[in-house]
């Protein structure tokens, strides 16, 4: 009976460390599931900052007709933004990290109304004059939710989760870099007498290079195999290149134009693959979850057929004296 009692507690202490590794799966879960939120929030962003600029440069309303009823791809863009950021709001209520996470989202807003306003207000008085930059108000949003993406490895039960969860942070700052890149290299057609944007954009490309690197050490080799497959860094470093000579050329006097399109293109690829990886990391964590609450009810299902014998055991001898 003793015996039967050790072996009750041996299995016992066993599905107390499987319900542990259950709770750290799906916990494991939760976080990589917020990533898909924060891309679809930062791709909603970009892409309210396209549509919305163009719409006020052609001068097309974007706050609404008279009627209160807008169906511009403007407005609409904003109401996807919106409901993207409702959808990561939601997302982050049961990180440890909430309280950071929800300011960093709060500040995105914030920037996100002020490129709003600043945009309406050059269709609405145009003649006005406004210090709010609305691609630079844009550029602070997204910033701030890249940042809540930052706080996630921090909340990892385990080293290989954390590095996991970095090595998405590190996509997500080079994109940004990425968009700096692609900011300046379109405005440097149209702003030929200073030099800046095309070298902020030089910058900008030596800045995501460095982050794509980080990304590289950090991920998993498996990932990071996955990535030199893709051909990204060949490409990137042909981008690089002419990066490079559109500056020197804007040094001799010459002009020469980035491919700005070409590159946003392949960035975007980049996304994709970000994408990927993060849903992977909530794919393992939900199987690895299942198998060990598989585990933990076999063990159950073994410690309560041990007590039902024992008892039976027990109960013979009882009635044997």
């Amino acid at each position: 009976l003793l015996l039967i009692v050790a072996v009750v507690g041996l299995l016992a202490l066993t599905v107390r460390s499987d319900l542990n590794e259950i709770e750290r799966s799906r916990s494991g879960a939760e976080l990589g599931s917020v990533w898909e939120p924060l891309i679809i929030t930062l791709n909603a962003v970009e892409s309210e900052a396209v549509l919305v600029a163009e719409s006020a440069t052609s001068g097309a309303a974007v706050s609404g007709t008279d009627a209160g009823v807008d169906t511009s791809d403007a407005a609409a863009a904003r109401r996807a933004t919106d409901q993207a950021i409702n959808d990561l709001r939601t997302a982050i209520e049961d990180l440890g990290a909430f309280e950071a996470a929800n300011a960093h989202v709060t500040n995105g807003r914030s920037s996100l109304s002020a490129a709003r306003r600043g945009v309406d207000m050059a269709v609405i008085a145009p003649t006005m004059t406004d210090d709010i930059d609305p691609a630079e108000a844009y550029a602070a949003a997204n910033r701030e939710f890249v940042a809540v993406g930052q706080l996630l490895p921090s909340e990892a039960g385990d080293a290989e989760l954390g590095r996991e969860l970095l090595a998405v942070v590190k996509l997500a700052e080079a994109k940004l870099h990425a968009n700096s890149v692609i900011a300046g290299s379109a405005d440097w057609p149209n702003e030929l007498r200073d030099r800046t944007p095309i070298v902020q954009a030089r910058d900008s490309f030596a800045e995501m290079l460095t982050t794509l690197g980080e990304f590289e050490a950090i991920a998993p080799e498996e990932w990071a195999a996955q990535f030199r497959q893709t051909g990204f860094k060949t490409t990137m470093a042909r981008y690089g290149t002419e990066v490079s000579n559109v500056v020197r050329a804007a040094d001799a006097g010459r002009i020469e134009v980035f491919d700005t399109i070409g590159f946003a293109e392949t960035v975007n690829q980049a996304v994709v693959f970000q994408s990927e990886i993060s849903q992977s990391i909530v794919e393992r964590a939900n199987a690895q979850a299942e198998t060990a609450e598989s585990a933990a009810l076999r063990r159950i299902g073994i410690i309560l057929l041990i007590v039902l014998v024992g008892a039976l055991v027990a109960w013979f001898i009882t009635r044997s004296i």
